[in-house]
């Protein structure tokens, strides 16, 4: 499963559900707060992950020169305290997603009902 473990940064951790393109117009969606043990979790770079999705390098800094499926851009995408100007923001700044195998009941803290706009 996927989700979001900060979505814009540390102060907006959560989607703007008045937003639209979470969901279809109209269709009516939960958004779940979950507490999860974080050695049930893998946390990456939201937007580095797409670096390597699309096979692009992820250079260590401007001007680099490497191969797109180098083991460095997998290891720069979970390191998220891996800083470089130009390229990607401090931990602070960065969009996380998580990914997990399994929710519990008990995991689920908080639930908000929203239509997508």
């Amino acid at each position: 499963m996927w989700g979001w473990y900060q979505f814009e940064n540390e102060k907006k951790k959560k989607p703007d559900l008045r937003q639209a393109g979470y969901v279809e117009k109209g269709m009516r969606a939960v958004r779940l707060k979950l507490e999860l043990p974080i050695d049930r979790v893998v946390l990456s770079d939201f937007n580095l992950w797409h670096y390597v999705l699309n096979q692009w390098n992820i250079p260590g800094h401007l001007g680099e020169e490497e191969s797109p499926d180098s083991a460095n851009n997998w290891e720069r995408i979970f390191d998220l305290d891996w800083y470089q100007e130009g390229i990607t923001e401090r931990k602070e700044q960065k969009a996380i997603q998580a990914t997990f195998w399994e929710i519990r009941m008990d995991e689920v803290v908080e639930y908000t009902f929203f239509k997508g706009r």
